[in-house]
């Protein structure tokens, strides 16, 4: 099957039909599987050994050829999903936060919401597989779900070694949802993924510097009316100037998508200072354009943070924008692997769904919440993955208090820059404390 080319064969037909089942997408699945010694799929009047479905998934999953030409979203969902249940006993997992497990999992449905904390309870994890001492959650149906939000928070900041990576979790739609803290994650909102994409060191930014923080985050309940508030050493790096929401048109294939990415694209050239009809673009303008709309990061997750990465992400724009924006560049570098449009846009579509692009006052791009707006704050906070956006509380009791907008990949500031100041011992007096409320 590896050498199979996809659309010219139908045993592809069958594969998609396969993974387009929704029994891929049950989180109850998941622990049926996992906990099984010895597994079958069964489907009409046949059966396989669940190993090779397994193993036909993670080929799919980690070639972006075929993760290219499975361009439907319902066939890549399948497999990915496949692909997770068959990795989950590995020995790899049983390190893995329970923060981690249920953000990989929120792409599963569940019929009752309170399961997304408890169906993975036993799981392979370091605070839910066999190795962790007691229950990380206790299962009670009769909490409600802002209780089990707020328990929950409360319980990762206390045992998590990068307790901010809950914030990561956070969504906002267009508009700042009040009836939790802003901060604390609503585990039943519809899911998009985090620019802070793994807990592994090699898959991490580090804008906040090292992690896990010299100072930890603590949160504590206001004594006035028992909020729950998030409070952690943090520096203000900017604040937002220019916003502009992305369109779901630039999700598209084919024609849809040229036509989907036509606003943003001359924003983001409007904020370059580029021309309507400028080819020679330098390279640092197209780095930043490239890098803001995927994150900084390829197609499979991975951070572009080695030069021959760098290279070979340029490159694959190149190609996206030629075929995409009708926009060829002569300053396309040279890279290792031949251009590769399709890749580029699997690296768009992993960011860039329910997204904002952003220009900061000092010019620099982002991109970040559907709920970002001008004058909202741009921080980083102590041991922080990747950059938060705040807006003022103007709270009388917290004066320093601000409410979390969310995460954001802001270029030029994803690796510590911002902390050249920076002690070790986390004793810097440019700190300031942070409150969320």
């Amino acid at each position: 099957m590896r050498d199979v080319a996809p659309d010219e064969h139908k045993e592809w037909t069958v594969l998609r039909a396969l993974f387009r089942k929704q029994y891929w997408e049950r989180l109850w699945v998941v622990q049926e599987v996992t906990s099984s010694t010895v597994a079958v799929v069964l489907w009409c009047d046949v059966e396989i050994p669940w190993t090779w479905v397994g193993i036909t998934a993670c080929l799919i999953r980690h070639s972006h050829e075929k993760s290219t030409s499975m361009i439907d979203e319902a066939d890549l969902r399948g497999v990915h999903n496949a692909c997770l249940m068959f990795l989950l006993p590995d020995e790899e997992w049983a390190s893995t936060p329970f923060l981690h497990l249920m953000r990989v999992l929120l792409r599963f449905k569940v019929t009752n919401q309170h399961d997304r904390a408890y169906a993975i309870l036993g799981l392979p994890g370091l605070h839910t597989g066999g190795t962790s001492v007691g229950l990380f959650v206790q299962p009670d149906y009769g909490l409600s779900l802002h209780e089990l939000y707020l328990s929950l928070a409360e319980r990762i900041v206390d045992t998590h070694e990068n307790p901010l990576d809950l914030l990561s979790a956070v969504k906002h739609d267009h508009v700042i949802d009040h009836s939790l803290p802003s901060w604390v994650p609503r585990w039943n909102v519809t899911v998009v993924r985090s620019i802070n994409g793994s807990h592994r060191t090699g898959m991490r930014f580090h804008a906040g510097g090292i992690s896990p923080p010299p100072i930890r985050p603590s949160c504590h309940r206001r004594p006035t009316d028992g909020r729950l508030l998030l409070t952690a050493p943090g520096r203000i790096i900017g604040t937002v100037a220019k916003v502009a929401a992305l369109s779901t048109g630039l999700l598209a294939e084919g024609p849809g998508r040229a036509s989907g990415w036509g606003p943003a694209a001359q924003l983001l050239y409007q904020w370059q200072g580029v021309g309507p009809n400028e080819v020679d673009m330098d390279q640092s303008t197209m780095r930043a354009i490239c890098m803001i709309i995927t994150a900084g990061q390829d197609w499979y997750g991975r951070l572009i943070d080695t030069g021959e990465a760098e290279r070979q992400h340029l490159a694959d724009f190149g190609a996206f924008a030629s075929s995409t924006w009708k926009r060829p560049w002569n300053r396309t570098p040279q890279a290792e692997h031949k251009p590769c449009g399709e890749r580029f846009a699997l690296a768009v579509r992993n960011v860039c769904q329910q997204r904002s692009i952003f220009q900061a006052r000092d010019g620099s791009l982002g991109i970040g919440s559907t709920a970002i707006r001008p004058r909202d704050i741009i921080c980083v906070l102590q041991g922080g993955s990747v950059p938060y956006v705040l807006r003022s509380a103007l709270d009388r009791i917290a004066p320093r208090g601000y409410w979390l907008v969310g995460e954001c990949y802001l270029d030029g500031h994803m690796f510590g820059e911002a902390l050249e100041s920076y002690e070790p011992d986390g004793t810097d007096a440019t700190w300031d404390t942070i409150t969320l409320l």
